[in-house]
C-alpha cells in the first residue's frame, strides 16, 4: 500500500462505522487508511470475518477518500454509484485494515482504488468504486417495475435458518425468508447501527445484503456435506438510490453455475417498491469427492 500523509486519526463517522469498530489511521486529500478491529460479531462461524464486512471496510475507506475535502452541505448528494468488489483470500479471526486512494477526480464522480490487506499485508480484497458528489440533492426517484413473481413460496431450508444465525448477518438485521431452487429473498430490519452520517442505509451494509443474498440462493441448489468449502468471488453493486431507514427487502436468482461457481442476479428495493440497488453475486462452493 502506500504512503499516506497523516491529517487526521478519526474514529466512525457513522452508527454502522461505530459498531463495527472502524478506527480512522490516516488520511489527505486525495486517500484514507482505516483499521477495522477483529469481533466476533463481525464473523461467520469458524471465525471467518463475513465478505459484507471486508467489503464495507474498504466501501468506508473510500468515503473517506472521497469526501475528505467535500464541501457539507444538507443539499448535497453524495454516495456511491457502483461498487466492484473481488474477494482474495479469507480474514480469519484478525483485524483488516483497507486504504482507498483516488484514481481520478471529476467534476461530480470521483473514481477510487480500494485494498484491504490483514496485519502482516497480506491481501483479502480489492475494489474500484465510483463516488459521486453533486451540488444539489437528486430529483425523487424514477419508479420501475420489480419481479415479485415467485414471492408467494416462503420455504425457507433449514441451511438457509443456520447461515443467516451467523454473528454478523444476525446483528445486522438480516432474516431468510425464502431459500429453494436457486431463489432467496431477504429482509434488511431496520436498524439504528445500520446509519450513515445522512441517516440512510449504510452504502456497506447494502453490499452485505446483496452478497448474503446471493450466497443463500447459491446455497439453496447444494446438499450439505461434511468438507464443504465456500466463499463469496465477487460482488458488483450499482447503487441506484439512496437507502431509507425502513426495512429493505433482497431477491436474488442463481443464473448459472461452472462446477463449483455460482452466478447470482440481485436486487434490493423497499416494501413500497424503491429500487435501492441492483447488482451480481459470484459464489463459490467447493464439495469434497
Amino acid at each position: 500500500m502506500s504512503n499516506i500523509d497523516t491529517r487526521s486519526r478519526e474514529t466512525a463517522h457513522t452508527e454502522f462505522e461505530s459498531w463495527l469498530g472502524v478506527r480512522m489511521l490516516e488520511a489527505g486529500a486525495e486517500s484514507a487508511r482505516i483499521e477495522l478491529p477483529y469481533k466476533e460479531e463481525n464473523s461467520n462461524p469458524g471465525r471467518q470475518v463475513h465478505g459484507g464486512v471486508v467489503a464495507s471496510a474498504m466501501i468506508v475507506a473510500a468515503e473517506r477518500a472521497a469526501n475528505a475535502d467535500a464541501p457539507e452541505s444538507a443539499n448535497r448528494a453524495r454516495g456511491i454509484v457502483t461498487a466492484n468488489v473481488a474477494y482474495l483470500a479469507s480474514a480469519v479471526g484478525e483485524a483488516i485494515i483497507a486504504e482507498a486512494r483516488t484514481l481520478r477526480r471529476g467534476k461530480e464522480l470521483r473514481y477510487l482504488r480500494s485494498d484491504a490487506v490483514n496485519a502482516e499485508g497480506k491481501p483479502l480484497g480489492t475494489a474500484t468504486i465510483i463516488y459521486r458528489t453533486a451540488p444539489q440533492d437528486d430529483p425523487p426517484p424514477y419508479p420501475f417495475s420489480v419481479d415479485r413473481s415467485r414471492d408467494a413460496d416462503g420455504e425457507v431450508l433449514p441451511l438457509g435458518k443456520m447461515l443467516t444465525g451467523a454473528p454478523f448477518i444476525s446483528k445486522v438485521g438480516i432474516s431468510a425468508v425464502q431459500m429453494k431452487d436457486g431463489v432467496a429473498r431477504l429482509n434488511l430490519a431496520p436498524r439504528e447501527e445500520n446509519l450513515d452520517r445522512d441517516g440512510r442505509v449504510h452504502d456497506g451494509v447494502v453490499a452485505a445484503l446483496l452478497d448474503t443474498c446471493g450466497s443463500i440462493a447459491a446455497w439453496s441448489l447444494v446438499t450439505p456435506k461434511r468438507g464443504l468449502r465456500a466463499s463469496t468471488v465477487a460482488i458488483d453493486v450499482n447503487y441506484i438510490n439512496r437507502a431509507p431507514s425502513v426495512e429493505l427487502i433482497a431477491r436474488a436468482v442463481t443464473t448459472g453455475a461452472r462446477r463449483e461457481i455460482f452466478f447470482n442476479r440481485v436486487e434490493i428495493e423497499t416494501a413500497d417498491g424503491l429500487r435501492i440497488a441492483d447488482g451480481t453475486v459470484i459464489y463459490r462452493i467447493v464439495i469434497p469427492d
